[in-house]
C-alpha cells in the first residue's frame, strides 16, 4: 500500500557511500532516485530495491518541516519487508543512518 504514494525529499536523492560505526560490519552503498526508488547494496552480498518513502522529521518547537533529519521506510519488491531507517544531515552531503538494529553510518554523497 506504500508504493503508489511514496515520495522522496529532494536532498537525499543520489548515490550514497554508507560507512558502519562498527568495522567489522559490511559497507552499503544506497542509491535513491527522484521516483522514489531504491536501491541498497552491501559488501557481504545482499541487495534490496524497492520504493521508499521518506517522511520528514518535525522540528519540535515551531512544528515546522525540518528536512534534515526523518525516516525512510523502503519497501522490498523481491522480499515483501519493509524496513526503517532514521537519518540526519551533519553537513553538506553527509548524514548518519540508523538502522533498526540501532548500527549508525557516516553516510556520503557520491554523486
Amino acid at each position: 500500500q506504500m508504493a503508489p504514494r511514496a515520495r522522496v525529499a529532494p536532498e537525499v536523492v543520489g548515490h550514497w557511500v554508507m560507512q558502519p560505526n562498527n568495522q567489522f560490519l559490511p559497507k552499503k552503498t544506497l542509491t535513491i532516485e527522484g521516483n522514489a526508488r531504491y536501491k541498497l547494496t552491501s559488501t557481504d552480498g545482499s541487495t534490496s530495491e524497492g520504493k521508499m518513502d521518506v517522511q520528514v522529521g518535525r522540528d519540535p518547537v515551531r512544528g515546522r518541516s525540518e528536512p534534515t533529519r526523518g525516516q525512510m521506510m523502503l519497501y522490498d519488491e523481491t522480499s515483501g519487508q519493509t524496513g526503517t531507517m532514521w537519518y540526519e544531515f551533519t553537513s553538506e552531503g553527509v548524514m548518519e543512518i540508523t538502522e533498526m538494529d540501532s548500527t549508525k553510518y557516516v553516510t556520503k554523497r557520491q554523486r
